[in-house]
């Protein structure tokens, strides 16, 4: 039986949050936040990083809706926290761990270093 009271929101947020994680961890594995340290367009960022360009439109416009990177026009940059965090050349870079939690071995890493 269906209860009227009851809402899917719950589930469907856990979709959207397993979606933008992903979208984070293709970003960082493309090392993407790294160009993004000024304004630039989709089309140059797809040809530096040899991607397609509706591809990378999209996943920057994902990224914007997250709140990792600011729009002006047609071009894109890291936020703050994203240049902090997500920017390879940074010396807060936390791409490397957060990489760690999509394979499933942040917990081997954790214990690892503990041990060194």
């Amino acid at each position: 039986m269906n209860d009227l009271s009851n809402s899917p929101r719950k589930l469907m947020r856990m979709v959207q949050v397993y979606k933008e994680t992903q979208i984070l961890f293709m970003a960082i594995k493309m090392n993407l936040f790294s160009y993004l340290t000024d304004f630039s367009y989709a089309e140059k960022l797809a040809q530096d990083l040899n991607w397609d360009t509706a591809e990378v439109k999209n996943c920057l416009e994902r990224l914007v809706l997250a709140g990792l990177l600011e729009k002006q026009g047609n071009t894109y940059r890291n936020t703050p926290e994203a240049e902090q965090f997500l920017n390879c050349n940074s010396a807060s870079y936390l791409g490397s761990y957060l990489r760690c939690w999509e394979r499933n071995d942040c917990s081997v890493q954790l214990v690892g270093n503990k041990i060194k």
